[in-house]
């Protein structure tokens, strides 16, 4: 072909509605904003003219009946020059006016300076009309397409200024003909436009201002107000919240941006995983859940950024990555983030720390892989310590110096922490436990950094930190028990143990387990091949390998400062007893460090239901043993009874009475009777001394042992009345004595037999006048009156020497130490008046008053005496 002509290219409209439902636009919703955004930005235009009293308005409605929805605003509105010139023509701004007018002009207040804007209504529409009338023209006009490239254009009779646009919805796009679902697209994509927005006259339904955009009287108000809106708009909660406010000049030009970020309590899957924000330009959403501005290592943060300087890319649901706005704010949106963890750390230790547990990995496994994020967090991120979570600016001069440089001590086991810290606290160290994932790779990132800092792993047994080596005198006292130990350990229970005596601190830890670099690898190993999925990719060689790990030695680190171990090695150590306690030591470290895998629980299990056998059958052969001790002891008890209440040389009264302190009085007043001149009896309560085990057979060897009772009966006490129930029941000649309250309001029981029964005027008498008014019972004109009681003097022969005799002395007066001496040593007044003086001198008191005592004695004596005529 010799000659080239020109052609036209031709537009299939119908194709280009499809590129717009499958290219620019990611929902079909989007037309909603877009139709939101032309009469936004047309009352902007409007507002332009200052005409008095004017408001800006949208107004939505729908009708289901119609399967419509009319956008309607009351802006500058369109003459036929801008139907035909934009409105009519693909590609416009729908705006009524050229792009560079728009930039020259509203380049700060329009939204829809890019896009195709009306036209995408046509993705839910299978008509669109719009009814127009333009501010300061005479006429009205109607446009209407049907989705071709024909468009009706018609005058029509309107008088309000502005634009309707209406929408009639294709059958499977009638679910949006629905208030919820209208109000739910509004708030997402126009929620902060500062036109109010209506539906079916009702409303606003969106916020207008946002809440970077509103004016607080205090900081506690503000803060309150960003919580609110993140709480509302995000389905996570919130750990941390705090607004940002970005203005940034760079190559000669100011980048602005605002909104709010907040800190997840999301727990993110893997490093891959990334930060979300939702994006605003000049408040319209263009992009919700948007991974590429936050940094790349802020993958715990989410939040709402708004600014006027970041472009949309054509579609407008997406942001343009190339231009300086972008990368200006990202790094911004990064220092922000970093100067609020800064904040954290210094003023809110508690929610930083709370913070740093819950985003642990992504914390410190971004910083293990993005040098830029180690730099700035290194120093503030928190590692786990015997003295609580420590950043490393923290815990640097928290050890003494190594050779002039810094230590960090830190175990690798997560779950040793218990036995490390212990040890660590008897050394005055602070540990780190660097057990969770990237925290041992952080702290040696850290030393590369930091050539000032030393290392030191604790989880080495000849570090010489927290173990020191026996000498060799110690180590010959420990070595047959290590010999005997390890052979029990991994011949008789199969296992594979590499035991060693060490000395270490607290000694009341008897042994512990230390983890080596293979035996961390094995444990890393293990925990993966747990997983079943692995476990069935494997297969043969999930045997192997877990054959392999259990196959490789561990390290059991006895304490030779230990009592226990001491004593072990002391021991027999072939007896079943000191297998066991092997077993049972072993079990412990394994416990206390936290690593039971199936075969270590089954030697547990099998340990402790082995020492529970055998505390059953020493429990067993312990109770023979106490049955036989009881019999023997109560044997004893009914042959000293019996020696007691026949072959006694003093008379002992038991006296039986409610243990209440309203009867002080009266045991007072008995005491006062009958342990002083003229009967020098005994009175002994079952709360004196304690004869037996139990209260039952306790008082039933008190009434074996007394010559003689006296009961307080007043109240009928069930106690008290049991006891003397089985002093009548025993058939006992021994004379009993009753005591009778003369206000009691029971009745006095009948039948005492020749029971001498002593009436007296109320135990709130005071103990002398109780004293004479028992003894009026007794004795008249210088003789007994009862022959029960005569009796009893005649079978007296020495007198019971008492606390209450020696205090009532007129002449010698004692403390109640010395009474307590002397009434230790001689239990009768006779064996005390008849004693040498060498016997006296062995109590350590003067012996002029230990001789006047025997001589005051003696008169008791006499006294005494003249009553047994």
């Amino acid at each position: 072909m010799s000659e080239t002509r020109t052609i036209t290219m031709k537009t299939n409209f119908e194709g280009l509605i499809r590129l717009l439902a499958d290219g620019l636009y990611s929902t079909s919703d989007i037309f909603v904003r877009e139709l939101i955004q032309n009469g936004h930005d047309s009352i902007v235009r409007r507002e332009a003219l200052k005409e008095s009293f004017y408001q800006g308005e949208i107004s939505i409605t729908y009708d289901s009946s119609e399967k419509s929805i009319t956008f309607a605003d009351n802006g500058i509105g369109m003459d036929e020059s801008d139907i035909e010139n934009f409105l009519s023509v693909i590609g416009s701004t729908g705006t009524g006016i050229s792009k560079g007018e728009l930039e020259d002009m509203f380049s700060e207040e329009l939204i829809g300076q890019f896009g195709i804007g009306m036209l995408s209504s046509f993705l839910v529409a299978s008509k669109v009309c719009v009814q127009t009338h333009k501010v300061n023209s005479d006429t009205a006009y109607q446009w209407v397409n049907y989705g071709s490239t024909e468009c009706e254009l018609s005058l029509i009779d309107r008088k309000e200024v502005g634009t309707a646009v209406t929408v009639f919805v294709r059958p499977d796009f009638t679910y949006l003909l629905d208030r919820q679902k209208l109000e739910e697209i509004i708030r997402r994509y126009c929620d902060f436009i500062s036109v109010p927005v209506k539906i079916n006259g009702t409303g606003p339904v969106n916020a207008i201002f946002a809440p970077w955009d509103k004016e607080y009287q205090t900081a506690e108000q503000e803060m309150d107000t960003y919580s609110t809106f993140v709480n509302r708009r995000f389905p996570d909660m919130s750990m941390d919240v705090f607004p940002i406010n970005i203005n940034k000049q760079a190559e000669g030009k100011h980048y602005r941006a605002q909104g709010v970020l907040y800190i997840s309590n999301q727990h993110l899957a893997g490093l891959n995983s990334t930060g979300t924000l939702d994006i605003f330009v000049r408040k319209m959403l263009v992009k919700e859940g948007d991974t590429s501005l936050l940094p790349t290592w802020a993958k715990f943060v989410r939040g709402v950024v708004d600014s006027p300087d970041l472009s949309p890319t054509a579609g407008r649901d997406n942001i343009n990555q190339e231009n300086t706005a972008f990368k200006v704010i990202q790094a911004e949106l990064g220092a922000k983030i970093i100067e609020r963890l800064e904040y954290l750390a210094e003023n809110r230790p508690d929610k930083f720390s709370y913070i740093n547990q819950w985003h642990h990995d992504h914390l410190k496994g971004m910083a293990m892989v993005n040098e830029d994020f180690f730099g700035q967090v290194a120093d503030l991120l928190l590692f786990e310590t015997n003295q609580g979570d420590v950043s490393l600016q923290r815990y640097i001069p928290m050890n003494p110096l190594i050779e002039g440089r810094n230590p960090i001590y830190y175990f690798s086991h997560y779950d040793s922490a218990a036995q490390y810290y212990r040890m660590a606290n008897e050394k005055g160290l602070v540990v780190i436990n660097a057990g969770r994932n990237y925290d041992e790779e952080l702290l040696e990132k850290y030393g590369e950094h930091h050539p000032e800092v030393t290392l030191e792993k604790l989880n080495v047994l000849d570090k010489g930190i927290f173990f020191d080596e026996l000498s060799a005198e110690e180590r010959l006292q420990f070595r047959r028990l290590e010999e005997r130990m390890s052979y029990h350990l991994n011949h008789d229970l199969g296992l594979n143990i590499v035991l060693n005596t060490k000395l270490y601190d607290p000694k009341a830890v008897p042994a512990v387990i230390i983890e080596t670099e293979v035996s961390k690898t094995d444990r890393e190993l293990q925990d993966l091949l747990n997983m079943p999925s692995l476990r069935m990719s494997f297969g043969d060689a999930f045997r192997s390998i877990q054959e392999r790990i259990h196959n490789r030695p561990m390290q059991l680190a006895l304490n030779g400062r230990n009592t226990l171990i001491q004593l072990l090695a002391k021991a027999n150590l072939d007896s079943i007893v000191t297998s066991t306690v092997m077993t049972l030591l072993y079990n412990n470290a394994l416990i206390y460090s936290h690593r039971l895998d199936e075969h270590n629980m089954s030697i547990v299990h099998d340990n402790v239901a082995q020492i529970m056998t055998m505390l059953i059958e020493t429990q067993h052969e312990n109770l023979g043993l106490h049955d036989e001790l009881l019999k023997l002891r109560k044997d004893m008890q009914v042959k000293n009874a019996s020696s007691t209440a026949n072959g006694s040389k003093h008379i002992l009264m038991f006296m039986i009475t409610p243990f209440a302190d309203e009867y002080r009085s009266v045991e007072l007043a008995v005491r006062r009777v009958f342990e002083r001149a003229p009967f020098c009896f005994e009175v002994c309560l079952a709360r004196d001394k304690y004869n037996a085990d139990t209260l039952v057979e306790n008082v039933k060897s008190h009434i074996a042992s007394a010559q003689c009772f006296i009961a307080e009966i007043s109240d009928l006490n069930p106690n008290v009345m049991m006891e003397v129930g089985g002093i009548l029941m025993s058939g006992d000649k021994r004379p009993v004595f009753v005591l009778w309250d003369t206000h009691s309001t029971l009745r006095k029981p009948a039948d005492f037999g020749d029971w001498l029964t002593f009436s007296y005027s109320g135990r709130t008498t005071s103990p002398d006048d109780l004293v004479n008014e028992i003894t009026s019972h007794l004795i008249e004109r210088g003789r007994i009156k009862n022959a029960r009681i005569e009796e009893l003097i005649r079978r007296r022969k020495e007198l019971f020497l008492s606390h209450t005799l020696l205090s009532g002395l007129p002449e010698i007066q004692l403390n109640d130490s010395l009474r307590a001496s002397i009434c230790n040593k001689f239990k009768t007044v006779d064996s005390f008046v008849f004693a040498k003086e060498d016997v006296l001198s062995t109590l350590n008191v003067n012996m002029h008053i230990l001789l006047a005592l025997q001589d005051e004695l003696k008169k008791v004596m006499e006294e005494c005496r003249r009553y047994e005529g």
